[in-house]
């Protein structure tokens, strides 16, 4: 095994290409090694009483790792990656790159099976890094004819003595045979050169008056996500929360919002016919795909795909929590880079959840007319205070909602034509900078009111109405209006 460097000098072709690429993110060589497109060698033919040579040997040997390449891409499209990986996080923080273990299959379908204890050391100086970071990648010298050849211009092989081996038939006869060690490297680059075949293995920071790090937005393509642990760290250099981590925590969280709002709903009566419906259509929201997400995400030999499209299909569900309902369109999987859109899907869950408040429900008051804003007075709010966010139009303001409701009339609706007559407001409601009780603060810009119980002018099971009753402030008609139901 031949120790690692810095890439070595490249065609003028290749230079263009890493300038044009050293500020992007890392790629492997699958970008432009399709294994599928790769026209397979036929085989040897065969027939008794043929001259052997080396050549028949090689060319059959070839034969078959192209079958097996190509079935294995054809059934597994994302097959390259990372299986395992293990370095010396001492040595990093000094600048030095070196690998303890590394298992994995790169672009090609050559499969990597490093062992520091056992094989020459791979190692790599990071030397300068540069503000966006540096990318270190597993490489190795693309086939050519000849490529096992000290005379080839691209040596993909060094040949090696083995140590001795028996006949595994009689047990006895040892032979030292000749082996074929593939020339791994290390290299520092975004993307290797034409004439390699390379893998990221990890990217490195080092933030100004700060010490070297891993690039914790940064994850290389892996075979399963247990592969990722590498990326922790230990007591030498804390690393980031592996992937599997971050998705076995979103679904405690989610299955822990779950149980917390069906205590909730179980006694939830009192909240409501709307509030109590609108708790389970939440729980089943939260639910409906969980645990099929927790299966994935406790499962190391899970592959990063499925982990992915496990989000993706939760993410349908967990609209329902959010404001639209409609879910926003997420990127395809990316090998390569899966991290970014792994986060992207785990925030926005995420943030769904954090929508569902256990200290009160939200519901909206409907506007079928311009001003005119209505909402059913459940029974079970007969006697409680009614607290509402009143939000601005976007060339609104908050004092100018504050007036509006200040000359709104409030009352049932069968109530208002008399209290028009009558010319009175109906219910009163009065600005509020927070409820204490529920621990409601209204949004920038919008103004909190508590709504006075009075059975006078609100009756159950009848429409609340909110309108103005003043033509001078029909400008400073709201957007929408919220009432916040505490849960008690």
């Amino acid at each position: 095994m031949s120790t690692s460097t810095v890439e070595p000098a490249a065609s003028p072709d290749n230079s263009m290409r890493s300038s044009k690429t050293s500020s992007s993110k890392a790629q492997s060589s699958a970008s432009h090694t399709n294994v599928t497109q790769q026209r397979l060698p036929s085989p040897i033919c065969w027939h008794e009483g043929m001259l052997l040579s080396p050549h028949h040997f090689q060319q059959n040997q070839q034969y078959w790792e192209g079958q097996l390449s190509r079935m294995v891409a054809a059934l597994s499209p994302n097959f390259w990656g990372v299986g395992a990986l293990s370095i010396d996080y001492a040595a990093l923080l000094e600048g030095e790159v070196n690998i303890l273990r590394i298992m994995a299959i790169l672009p090609d379908g050559l499969v990597v099976d490093y062992d520091a204890n056992i094989d020459d050391p791979l190692t790599v100086t990071l030397g300068d890094i540069s503000s966006d970071g540096v990318t270190v990648q597993l490489a190795v010298p693309i086939q050519v004819p000849g490529s096992a050849s000290e005379r080839s211009e691209i040596q993909r092989y060094f040949s090696r003595d083995d140590q001795p081996r028996i006949d595994e038939n009689t047990g006895d006869n040892e032979k030292i045979l000749p082996r074929l060690i593939p020339k791994i490297s290390l290299q520092i680059s975004d993307r290797v050169s034409s004439r390699y075949i390379g893998l990221p293995l990890f990217r490195v920071l080092k933030p100004e008056g700060g010490s070297v790090q891993l690039d914790p937005n940064y994850c290389p393509p892996l075979l399963s996500i247990g592969a990722d642990k590498f990326r922790a760290g230990n007591e030498d250099m804390v690393g980031p929360k592996p992937i599997q981590q971050q998705a076995k925590d979103l679904a405690l969280v989610i299955r822990h919002k779950a149980m917390q709002l069906a205590g909730v709903a179980e006694g939830g009566e009192h909240l409501g016919h709307h509030i109590n419906q609108r708790h389970h259509r939440w729980i089943r929201a939260m639910v409906q795909d969980l645990a099929a997400f927790e299966l994935v995400a406790d499962s190391s030999e899970s592959t990063p795909r499925a982990l992915y499209e496990s989000l993706i299909r939760m993410v349908g569900p967990i609209s329902e929590l959010a404001p639209n309902n409609i879910p926003p369109r997420f990127s395809p999987y990316h090998h390569d880079d899966s991290l970014p859109a792994m986060k992207q899907a785990m925030n926005y869950i995420k943030a769904q959840v954090n929508r569902v408040n256990l200290n009160y429900t939200t519901l909206s008051f409907e506007q079928k007319r311009d001003g005119v804003f209505t909402l059913l007075f459940e029974k079970s709010w007969e006697g409680k205070d009614l607290v509402i966010e009143v939000c601005p139009t976007n060339n609104g303001s908050r004092e100018g909602v504050k007036n509006w409701i200040e000359s709104s009339r409030i009352a049932s609706a069968n109530l208002h034509k008399d209290l028009s007559d009558r010319r009175l407001l109906g219910a009163k409601a009065d600005f509020i900078e927070r409820d204490d009780k529920s621990e409601i603060v209204p949004a920038p810009n919008n103004a909190l009111f508590r709504i006075k119980a009075d059975k006078r002018f609100m009756s159950s099971e009848a429409k609340l109405v909110i309108v103005a009753t003043s033509r001078k402030v029909q400008e400073d008609r709201p957007q929408t209006i919220l009432v916040h139901v505490a849960h008690d």
